[in-house]
């Protein structure tokens, strides 16, 4: 994630990670909402992560509290003007 890597290189990651977070086993999407967490610290990968967004956001009704704070901590660094009314009305 460190590495200043190809955006299409970066877009994949996101793309696996994605089919991570809507697995069944709950240590894996843990891991997948964690990952995308920390990809958002890469330049120009925020638009690719808010293609998720709805499959974060089902995430947070996950029985597994440690997936829901993951996702939690995911839509609160994802979120921006463009989709802080989605996940505002999405927490109330």
């Amino acid at each position: 994630m460190h590495l200043d890597a190809e955006k299409e290189m970066m877009s994949q990651c996101v793309a696996l990670l994605g089919k991570f977070i809507s697995v069944r086993e709950p240590n894996i999407r843990y891991l997948g909402l964690e990952n995308m967490t920390r990809m958002l610290l890469v330049a120009d990968v925020q638009d690719i992560i808010k293609r998720h967004q709805a499959q974060i956001i089902t995430s947070l009704k996950d029985p597994d509290i440690s997936i829901r704070r993951r996702a939690l901590d995911l839509l609160y660094a994802m979120c921006d003007i463009t989709n802080a009314k989605d996940i505002v009305e999405e927490l109330q």
